[in-house]
């Protein structure tokens, strides 16, 4: 390898996944079934850490603005999920 593509920032693949599990994750608090059965509390910390750990990888991979994305919406997603639910269906 040259030193040209080694000084390169790597690929943002891991945190984008990630991502997108940080998202999944979020979509799959709701009770979608309506069977009023309460979600385990790791669930609910588990997008916040999905999102911190796609931004250590993409600090790992010199993506500050990946990283930035990733732990703002690891940190938001749960929040952001509770007030549209009670905008939604009402407190």
């Amino acid at each position: 390898m040259t030193s040209a593509t080694s000084s390169s920032p790597a690929s943002p693949a891991p945190a984008a996944a990630c991502l997108v599990l940080t998202l999944a994750a979020t979509a799959a608090l709701p009770d979608w079934s309506g069977s009023g059965v309460a979600r385990p509390l790791w669930a609910l910390l588990l997008p916040a850490a999905l999102g911190l750990a796609g931004a250590g990888l993409a600090l790992r991979a010199r993506r500050p603005g990946w990283a930035a994305a990733c732990a703002a919406v690891g940190l938001c997603a749960v929040p952001a999920l509770i007030v549209v639910t009670t905008i939604v269906s009402g407190p």
